[in-house]
């Protein structure tokens, strides 16, 4: 049995072309993010319990065994979700693996754009069906096993849910470098003040379609689109699900000098967003209050 913890808690992107693979709503062409983005017109037998998202550069060593996990927990959870994978134009063929698999429930798309995770993701919340979001890494990092745990979250009512490394039950890879630890540790604790969750840049998350909304422009030259979610949004209650965070086996990782150049903006832009509203009148709506009937 799973064990919640709660927590309370106090980009755009430039002209690029989307090209989808497989059943699709088209994206065409578009400037910045303005959530929600309107879902394609389905009947209610045609909405999946939850849309997975994942972002992917370079992943072909990986991409079929995550697929094949997935499916693995479709099957023994009994959650219909779709999969979603958003491919920045990588140049080892993983959008090309993906889709050699032609699984019904996967669809691929292509991005022809520049590269960011964070756009990726928010592409993907155009492209999603279901009303429940989950986000996860290709790189097996986040175990897939524990996305009907998330999903579970949002169903109870939370209006997001995050697999947490640090919560009482979740654990880290010992594999994982010593000064990839210290510098999680030092970027929660940099942000722990407009984002009281135990993890809160974890990139394993789940989220509900009208937090999104709350959320409204969404900046995308920041990688970790979790906390821009939990700042914009405003959301003050957070289920956090304990995980074990595995160092990845094949591929590189996409952390750098420049990554993390790019992670102190977005925090400076998002501190800067969190004290404007304490000096603005009147406070706007939050997004921690469960959905209307």
């Amino acid at each position: 049995m799973v064990r919640w913890f709660t927590s309370d808690l106090s980009g755009t992107t430039g002209d690029r072309r989307v090209y989808v693979r497989g059943p699709a709503l088209a994206l065409g062409q578009a400037r910045g993010h303005n959530l929600p983005v309107p879902s394609p017109p389905i009947t209610p037998t045609d909405r999946p319990a939850a849309s997975v998202i994942v972002p992917t550069y370079n992943e072909a060593a990986i991409i079929a065994t995550l697929i094949r996990r997935l499916d693995d927990v479709r099957d023994r959870s009994g959650i219909d979700f779709e999969l979603i994978i958003v491919d920045d134009d990588s140049p080892d063929g993983t959008a090309a693996a993906a889709h050699a698999l032609e699984a019904p429930w996967v669809h691929v798309v292509d991005r022809r754009a520049l590269r960011s995770l964070s756009g990726a993701v928010v592409d993907g919340f155009a492209r999603a069906r279901a009303d429940v979001l989950v986000v996860m890494d290709a790189d097996l990092t986040h175990p897939p096993e524990a996305v009907p745990d998330l999903i579970a979250a949002i169903r109870a009512g939370a209006p997001m849910a995050i697999g947490s490394r640090y919560v009482e039950g979740g654990t880290t890879d010992p594999r994982w470098p010593t000064w990839r630890r210290l510098a999680s540790r030092a970027g929660s604790m940099l942000v722990r003040p407009i984002a009281r969750t135990t993890d809160p840049l974890s990139g394993f998350l789940a989220v509900r379609r009208d937090v999104l909304a709350a959320a409204g422009t969404i900046r995308t030259r920041g990688f970790k689109i979790g906390l821009e979610i939990i700042v914009r949004a405003r959301v003050r209650r957070i289920i956090d699900i304990p995980i074990h965070f595995v160092d990845r086996d094949r591929g590189t990782s996409k952390a750098s000098a420049r990554e993390a150049a790019r992670f102190l903006l977005q925090v400076g832009r998002l501190y800067a967003v969190a004290l404007g509203r304490i000096f603005a009148t009147p406070r706007g709506p939050r997004a921690d209050r469960e959905p209307h009937a």
